[in-house]
């Protein structure tokens, strides 16, 4: 993969930026307008064609599993109990993406951080607004950014890997600030 360059821009993904300029049809020569058009594109008609399966997950996850540990769980109990079956829901996936590597741990337990995180945030959303639809927004959102627009863009080498994408550590670093800040948000409220 190489690297393109536009009015003071590096994008890094060349190839990338290529498929999106045919798909999209205008002219690769301006990364800028390609990429703008496609994360426009991907965030708004992306995110509500995604919404059908995000919120199939949704309704089980948060419209109905969180709703029914809450009848014998604190929020944080239910948050953490809720986000550690819901990432060993995902492992054949991550199982099929690396299969049997030597990263297989790390990946797995960088992903379950990350969901667990999500799950506290998306627990304290569901029960504030007593609606699953702020969950199956940001399902969804999340599945577009990261999978069609963040990933997508970095290039991966054996450095990144440990970095990028649902299956690296940056996203359950920041994750778990917020989740944290919800944490302590639902304490106060008495969630």
């Amino acid at each position: 993969m190489t690297t393109v360059k536009d009015g003071g821009f590096i994008y890094s993904n060349k190839e990338r930026i290529l498929k999106w300029s045919t798909e999209l049809g205008i002219d690769a020569s301006h990364p800028t307008l390609v990429i703008t058009v496609m994360i426009f594109l991907l965030v708004t008609v992306g995110v509500i064609k995604n919404l059908g399966s995000t919120l199939g997950e949704e309704i089980g996850w948060r419209g109905f599993f969180i709703f029914e540990l809450k009848k014998v769980m604190s929020f944080k109990a239910l948050s953490i109990v809720s986000g550690i079956i819901w990432a060993i829901w995902h492992f054949p996936i991550i199982h099929l993406i690396y299969g049997k590597g030597e990263n297989l741990l790390f990946h797995l337990a960088a992903f379950t951080s990350m969901i667990i995180g999500i799950s506290i945030i998306l627990a304290y959303f569901t029960f504030k607004s007593n609606s699953l639809w702020p969950a199956a927004i940001f399902h969804s959102i999340h599945n577009i950014y990261i999978q069609k627009v963040c990933t997508p863009l970095t290039i991966s080498n054996d450095h990144s890997t440990f970095w990028i994408d649902e299956y690296g550590l940056m996203i359950p670093i920041i994750t778990s600030i917020f989740a944290i800040f919800y944490w302590r948000k639902a304490s106060i409220e008495n969630l």
